[in-house]
Parts: C-alpha cells; structure tokens; sequence
C-alpha cells in the first residue's frame, strides 16, 4: 500500500501551501510529486521533483514504466534531477542504479520505521510494551491526567506553545508556525489528521499531530510538543499509548512511530528517541532510501559540486529561510528537527552569482567534459563517475 505521503489528503495539503503538485499513475504504479526550488541561494541548480516515499508500484516492471512517465513529466517541468524513494509492493530487492539513479547518503525521509501490528486485543498490546509504558498508563489517571482527541483546534495555540518551548529546551528548528496551520486547516476538517492532548488537571501539557490513513489502515505518530511539567511525570508516554489503542478502537491495522535509527547503533542521533518507540512494541520496516535521477545532467553535476563545496563552510553559515526545506518532509514525533537532510539545506556563497547566471544560460552547451576519473568543470575537479560521479549529498 502506498505512503500516506503520497495520499490524496497530502497532495491537498501541498497545494494549500502553494506547491505544484503532479500525480500520475499506470498499470501497477502511481505517484504522487511537489516541485522543489530554493527561493534564493542556488534555487535554479535545484530546481527538482520530489516524491516522498515514491512512485509506488507492484513490482519491477511497474518500476520502469513510472520512471519512463517521470522522466517525460521531468523534462516538460524543466528540472534539473529527480528525487524519488520508490516502495515496492512485491518486496523485490532493485538495484536503481541501472536505471540511473544515484543514491542520497543522507535521506530526506526516513529509510527506516518502526510499526506496531494492531491484530492483538488490548490485553496484549500493553503486555508487548515495556514495563515503564505499562506502569504510566496503568497510573495515569492518578495523577490527574487526561486524554483527548480534537479535529477543530486549526489554530493549534497550545500545541504551537508547546512546539516551541520544546524546541526552546532542546535547541530545535522546527517548521514555520504557518505551516502547521495550513496544515490543520487542509487535514482536520476530513479527519485525515487530528490533534491528541494530554491534559494536566485539564491544562493541556503534551500534544501531538497525527496523520490517519484509513485506505491503508494506519495511523503516523507525526509532530509533538510539551510543557516542562510533562517531562516531570513523563506524560509522553500514556499519551503516545492513548494514540495506539484509540487506533485499535478506530479499527486501523497498524500503528507507524515513524522514523527510528538501526537497531544497535547507540550513536544515532535518533538512538535515545528510537529505544523509547521501540518500547511500545513493533517490528522494524525497512525503505529502499533516497535516490536522485538526473535530468539536465550538466546542471546536475554542477549542483552536485556546489553542495560540496558549499558544505565546507556550512558550520558558518547563519539559519535563513531560504534553505530548502522539502514540502513533504513534515514528520518530527522524533522531537527532533524535521528530517531534512545537509542536501536540503544547501548554502552557496552567493545567491545566483554571476557565474551561476553565466552556467544557466549557456546551460544548452556542454559545461563539462569527462576526462578519465576526473570530470573537468571551470577549473574545478571533482573525482568520480566519469558520467558525472556519485551524488555527493
């Protein structure tokens, strides 16, 4: 079943936000693309289709019929590469590279998930969790605190006040305020998301947003917020258990965390966030990761050069807007910054410099040549594929 990144609820959610969104399917493959293109610093190198968590297809072949319609839709679009993260149905292992495309080393959603199977009777998903969950929801009532669930609060007051005083404590970037609001006002009002609040002695003190997929029968843990007197309790978790077994009552077959590290890897910056998910129970699923198609290929080499060199002085560039931040890349329930990658925040010394302008105008002439391992450009080396090299973001 496709992503709910790729439901007809997000592509009105993208549109309300003032994005172009294209959808196409075929014989055994859909999609569903935003496109992409920084408002300032090095927009036109950029300038891509994005499709999270796609195209969607039963197998191979449906695999290499869409990426012939993406291609076709790339090129009327005038982009310079694709980036896409196709789910396929049958399970088939694909190697992409054989159909061009070039392996991001920093995902811009998460190539690995964690989902609860809601088969079981209540009973025995609270048996699966650990004993910590068991103990606070068994308790929670004790201690005053309440749950609710609530599709008309669009203009998320509390929830916004609890985002940001947890990004406050935590040193976190979050989306912009109008976003969540656009959102609310396109998802609430069709229950294909909702708000859930615990409450304090009826003062709300955690929140979260979470997305409804009832074509595929599952819930997405997506945005959460709290109040320093949750952590004190450890509210998070009994309302993190309401969110399930309300999914349970609701009929939904499965409950995804979204977004956790590899099993073992303590190092992660999402370990801490990853074992508390995985507390609840629930198996690891696994994605094929962000792939890149180029499409204007010279412009795509000299995009992949600008984020190389750009990154080197990344530590010193200052937070701007004009970053690209993807349009779909909203889930944070990791109460981490959204799951933007180094490639989506790219930064270039000068915003469409004079030699950018130059590049793109000349942009139907070769701009480099391959010379053994080395590909040639303006007098900047890049080692690599001679066909223009490895994606380097």
């Amino acid at each position: 079943m496709r992503h709910f990144l790729q439901s007809e609820a997000w592509q009105r959610f993208q549109q309300a936000l003032g994005k172009e969104v294209i959808s196409q399917r075929g014989h055994g493959w859909s999609f569903m693309g935003v496109i992409e293109q920084p408002r300032k610093r090095g927009g036109r190198l950029n300038r891509r289709l994005y499709l999270p968590y796609g195209p969607t297809c039963q197998d191979e072949i449906a695999l290499g019929e869409a990426l012939q319609a993406i291609r076709k839709i790339a090129n009327q679009k005038k982009v310079v590469y694709v980036r896409l993260e196709p789910i396929i149905l049958s399970g088939q292992t694909i190697d992409l590279k054989k159909y061009g495309c070039q392996p991001n080393k920093h995902p811009t959603q998460p190539d690995r998930t964690w989902v609860l199977n809601l088969a079981k009777d209540e009973e025995n998903l609270l048996a699966n969790m650990s004993g910590t969950n068991r103990n606070l929801w068994n308790t929670h009532k004790n201690k005053g605190l309440s749950f609710q669930i609530d599709y008309d609060k669009t203009d998320l007051k509390d929830f916004l006040a609890m985002l940001h005083a947890m990004a406050g404590r935590k040193g976190l970037k979050t989306h912009d305020d109008s976003y969540f609001k656009t959102m609310a006002r396109s998802l609430f009002p069709e229950k294909d998301a909702g708000l859930a609040i615990a409450l304090l002695h009826d003062k709300p003190i955690v929140a979260a947003i979470f997305f409804d997929d009832p074509v595929a029968g599952i819930r997405y843990y997506a945005h959460a917020g709290s109040f320093e007197e949750a952590r004190k309790i450890q509210a998070n978790s009994p309302l993190l258990t309401f969110l399930i077994l309300d999914a349970k009552k609701r009929g939904f077959k499965e409950f995804d965390f979204y977004g956790v590290s590899p099993p073992g890897d303590e190092l992660h910056r999402w370990a801490g966030h990853s074992k508390f998910k995985r507390s609840f129970g629930g198996v690891d699923k696994e994605y094929l990761g962000t792939w890149e198609l180029p499409v204007r290929r010279d412009l795509f080499i000299l995009a992949q050069v600008a984020r190389k060199f750009s990154k080197l002085d990344l530590r010193k560039a200052p937070s701007s807007p004009d970053r690209l931040t993807s349009a779909a890349n909203s889930f944070s329930s990791l109460d981490v910054p959204p799951g933007t990658s180094p490639s989506d925040k790219t930064v270039f010394a000068r915003a469409d410099s004079s030699w950018e302008r130059g590049i793109l105008r000349k942009s139907s002439k070769p701009l480099a040549k391959a010379s053994g391992s080395k590909v040639v450009f303006k007098g900047i080396i890049k080692r690599g594929d001679t066909r223009g090299g490895k994606a380097t973001d």
